[in-house]
């Protein structure tokens, strides 16, 4: 009698737990929501419960970015397949599938959602198969596969007005807008995130509502538009917060920190950056790890802390050959920039090593702007080490120049003839030139001050941007602790 009356109080503890933690799911309390199914899921005996609360964590824990958390739990369920129900098996494939599009290869992350939708299919789950169409359409669309996309996108809204399953259809209007917009629509793509998010706000559905306004955020950056970006990431930030969704708060962060880095204010970059840093850890997330310590670099770099910059710098390509990321299109700026950063400071051997991966990645991946960094980089490194004179440098400096060469491009170009002969007034005057116009384009304050330097006039001043540093949350920590923890950081399998 007594051990029933234990089973049945333990069972009343369970479902307890279980309420409350769906409560604070449906409140957006995605954090807290996780924390009561991790206390559950120590409470549960049997396989079948077990399994039930491993893939309702896993999906929430997705919502959040914990993405290797969520597939470390399915995968756990998925190695019991036998045990599990069509229904378990279809949501846990799809959880897997979705949350491998950010951790892993999209190829294998693709086969594990087709299988979610045949299975989907197979129990008619409406709400299934347009999730499992949406992150399909994800993949393609990421894949320049835009066509495809599109139609896939048609199915999953379809799908939804069907079963008028609210949430699928403001996600895939989301989805088409972005579609729209790397296809150059732009006033058909904002016309459909206008029309998403106000399904959103209607909804207060704070989840969608916050991957809208990040994304937004993410075109306005995109177009130049800095001070409309930072109005929608200050709303995104604070759902982010509010829901816990660590991951975008960093990816916040980092855009944000690159436009104060651009606009000349340092300290909110450097706030900023070490924030997008201090999350990226938490959350081991290795590229945003190796993406923060890069843009750091950057922010020394440009503030003239030529040594820390060099610290944190060391940091990202140590990390990144660790985990064979060199190849990684986000990190060759980063790599041609440290490359510029070492010959200035003389350290050829290593810049030329550098600037030669920066070469490799840029031409893989067909990026002129940074292929052409390396190459400038690496033409300079020979007349440095003398192996070629300052006329056969300026002479292979002047064939760079083309009709349809980016003005920055040019300026560059200008900048070393104008170093490497000083008394050539006419490429003094033609870089003046470029920085106004370069300033006025993009309104960057490295232009400006170059500009200034060597003119008695003054430029408009930058535009005042607004702040972001009030909304950002948790301790923010100084350089130096943050470069004795990436140094403790290790992937390599030594």
């Amino acid at each position: 009698m007594n051990d029933h009356t234990d089973r049945t109080h333990s069972a009343r503890i369970r479902e307890n737990l279980r309420q409350v933690a769906e409560e604070a799911y449906a409140a957006y309390s995605y954090s807290l929501a996780i924390e009561h199914y991790n206390n559950l899921l120590n409470l549960v005996v049997s396989d079948s419960e077990k399994t039930t609360v491993k893939i309702r964590l896993a999906y929430i824990q997705s919502l959040t970015g914990l993405w290797s958390d969520a597939q470390e739990l399915i995968a756990s369920c998925l190695n019991k397949e036998e045990q599990l129900s069509d229904a378990e098996r279809a949501r846990a494939y799809w959880i897997l599938g979705d949350v491998m599009t950010f951790t892993d290869d999209p190829a294998k992350a693709l086969n594990h959602l087709e299988t979610g939708k045949i299975l989907f299919e197979a129990q008619q789950d409406t709400i299934g198969l347009t999730d499992s169409y949406i992150s399909i359409a994800r993949i393609e669309r990421q894949q320049g596969q835009l066509s495809d996309a599109q139609s896939t996108l048609q199915n999953a809204l379809q799908i939804a007005q069907s079963s008028a399953y609210q949430a699928g259809i403001i996600r895939a209007i989301n989805e088409i807008a972005a579609v729209h917009f790397m296809q150059a629509d732009k006033d058909i793509a904002f016309a459909h995130y206008d029309r998403a998010r106000e399904m959103a706000t209607e909804a207060d559905d704070k989840y969608n509502l916050l991957i809208i306004n990040n994304d937004v955020a993410g075109i306005h950056f995109a177009m130049g538009e800095q001070t409309r970006a930072l109005q929608y990431c200050r709303q995104a930030y604070e759902l982010a917060q509010l829901i816990g969704h660590q991951w975008i708060r960093s990816v916040i962060t980092f855009n944000v920190s690159e436009v104060y880095r651009i606009n000349g204010n340092f300290e909110q970059a450097s706030l900023c950056s070490r924030a997008a840093l201090g999350d990226a850890i938490t959350l081991d997330d290795t590229i945003g790890i190796i993406a923060a310590a890069g843009l750091i670099g950057d922010i020394n770099n440009s503030s003239d802390n030529k040594t820390r910059a060099t610290a944190f710098y060391k940091q990202m390509l140590r990390l990144a050959k660790e985990i064979g990321a060199t190849h990684v299109p986000q990190f060759c700026h980063y790599f041609q920039a440290y490359a510029n950063l070492l010959m200035d400071e003389e350290h050829y051997e290593e810049a030329s090593s550098i600037a030669q991966l920066a070469k490799d990645i840029a031409t893989e991946i067909e990026d002129e702007d940074n292929l052409f960094r390396a190459n400038l980089i690496l033409i300079l490194l020979e007349f440095k080490t003398e192996q070629q004179t300052a006329v056969q440098t300026i002479e292979r400096l002047k064939l760079l120049i083309g009709e349809d060469m980016p003005l920055e491009h040019e300026v560059m170009i200008q900048e070393k003839l104008c170093t490497l002969n000083p008394a050539n007034t006419e490429a003094q005057k033609r870089t003046q030139e470029l920085y106004r116009q370069l300033y006025e384009d993009y309104k960057a304050y490295d232009y400006k001050q170059k500009y200034e330097a060597l003119s008695e006039d003054k430029l408009s001043p930058l535009p005042e941007l607004p702040m972001m540093i009030d909304v950002i949350e948790g301790d923010i920590l100084e350089h130096d602790i943050l470069l004795q923890r990436l140094a403790k950081i290790s992937y390599s399998q030594t």
